[in-house]
């Protein structure tokens, strides 16, 4: 049985780069934007409701179309209205900005604001460069420093983005945005605490920024906090009711609860509110597998997948689809391209041993098994999946029952003995070594708390334990 948990790692790009850095007036060119669009704002305007200004958006950012009203958008993150005319897409904010450089080869915000559309179209060398070069020209700008830090980080290169974020915040303390950043980097590497840390600071200073609080309350799901993570959704939801992180948020808080009628209802929400959005629709798709619609799984990943190529978690939860299906080299395409995409992520090596094991490769499932621990020395999950390798693979040379007891130990360790899954799997380790009555006894604990969809199959093994039978099974954990 297949268990991911699903990480919520949020990227909204981009972030303000910075303002009036050598950016003048520019109107830009009508585009006929549409909702669901990547737009580069292309200068400095405050934004309106009616007549009243009610915030700011700044030359050089990055948005999601979330509303067209005749020669008017919204867009995420902002309140308020701007001219369409204001707003460009990727190639024509890309040659915008090439033009400002070819005219004034030390325009320092020019360099930064095209690294960022580069990135966005996903040219990482070239928008690497082009940030090195702004900071040629100026080290001193901390906007650029959390630039620089913020796409190392998305592009997986943690601890190079945190010591970028980390000058940005030397340079200066008071830039929520860099703290916020920052606490993505850490959140990314698993470091939840201090991912936490730095989004209090970054709510500290900037209360009322939606994606702050949705972001505190993804690391705090990854905790276990589910009251908490929730309000952060709630707050963010109530700041920005027009984005639908929050409720892809509050879906997989209901998920780990194991309501998942609410979860679907919340994620189908989140699809409403934003049809374009790769993450919202790779939400709804786990949830309809885990609800056995592989199907209708199939074709929202699809559909994420064509959104965003570049989302690992996408192919990651399409290739658990494909094992479902029975097709593990499709599967194993699928793996194989998320951990391209993201090394770091432990679950993704752990779930490509399944496909290894649907094949029958044991000695590679192991290795990715393994590969899951080392990546993730702190994740319960990657105990988890080594531990109940080695105490249920069919394969007789492959299990190891001291070495069962010590991965679930751990799993049960990191997880504070809360994870139902990480007690079931450590009740298989006691089974598979033999000593039945404490499998009794754990896997009676397991119980206590299991969700109730996976209640009978914990039901089914207790009372194998209890006739002395060690439980053997031909997919992963």
């Amino acid at each position: 049985m297949l268990n991911l948990r699903l990480k919520m790692e949020m990227f909204p790009l981009l972030l303000a780069v910075g303002c009036g850095l050598m950016g003048g007036v520019f109107s830009g060119e009508l585009q006929g934007q549409a909702v669901g669009d990547r737009v580069v704002v292309t200068h400095d305007f405050e934004t309106k409701i009616k007549n009243e200004v009610v915030g700011k958006v700044y030359d050089g950012t990055i948005h999601t179309v979330l509303a067209v009203d005749g020669n008017w958008c919204a867009l995420d993150d902002i309140k308020g209205w701007l001219p369409l005319t204001h707003v460009m897409g990727m190639e024509s904010g890309e040659k915008h900005y090439t033009s400002r450089i070819e005219k004034h080869r030390n325009d320092a915000a020019a360099w930064a604001y095209r690294g960022m559309v580069r990135f966005e179209k996903g040219e990482f060398d070239k928008a690497f460069a082009d940030l090195n070069e702004s900071l040629k020209l100026n080290r001193n700008n901390f906007l650029t420093w959390n630039n620089r830090g913020k796409i190392l980080v998305e592009h997986g290169e943690y601890p190079r983005g945190i010591a970028d974020l980390g000058e940005a915040i030397r340079l200066n303390p008071k830039y929520s945005r860099a703290w916020f950043n920052r606490g993505k980097g850490f959140y990314s590497l698993g470091d939840y605490d201090r991912a936490i840390a730095d989004y209090n600071e970054a709510i500290k200073l900037e209360e009322n920024n939606a994606w702050f609080h949705v972001n505190r309350g993804s690391a705090l799901l990854e905790k276990g906090d589910l009251a908490a993570a929730d309000a952060d959704y709630a707050r963010a939801a109530e700041l920005n009711p027009r984005i639908s992180e929050p409720h892809i948020g509050r879906s997989n808080g209901l998920l780990s609860a194991g309501k998942l009628d609410e979860a679907l209802q919340m994620a189908e929400h989140a699809v409403k509110l934003e049809p374009k959005n790769a993450m919202a629709l790779n939400t709804r798709g786990w949830l309809r597998f885990k609800m056995g619609d592989a199907d209708g799984a199939m074709v929202d990943l699809n559909d994420a997948i064509r959104l965003a190529p570049k989302l690992p978690i996408a192919f990651n939860n399409r290739g658990i689809v494909y094992i479902e299906k029975g097709e593990p080299d499709n599967a194993l395409r699928d793996f194989d391209r998320a951990i391209g995409l993201n090394p770091a992520t432990p679950a993704t090596y752990t779930n490509r041993a399944a496909a290894w094991l649907q094949k029958k490769d044991y000695a590679k499932a192991l290795a990715d098994h393994e590969a899951a621990v080392t990546q993730g020395p702190n994740s319960p999950d990657a105990w988890n999946g080594l531990a109940w390798y080695l105490a249920t693979c069919p394969d007789d040379a492959t299990r190891n029952a001291e070495k069962a007891v010590e991965a679930a130990k751990k799993s049960a360790e990191l997880s504070q003995a809360r994870d139902w899954s990480c007690l079931d799997t450590l009740a298989a380790a006691h089974a598979n070594a033999g000593d039945f009555e404490q499998a009794v006894v754990v896997e009676e604990k397991a119980i206590e708390i299991v969700v109730e969809n996976k209640r009978a199959d914990c039901l089914a093994r207790l009372e194998a334990y209890k006739s002395a039978q060690p439980h053997r099974h031909t997919t992963a954990k």
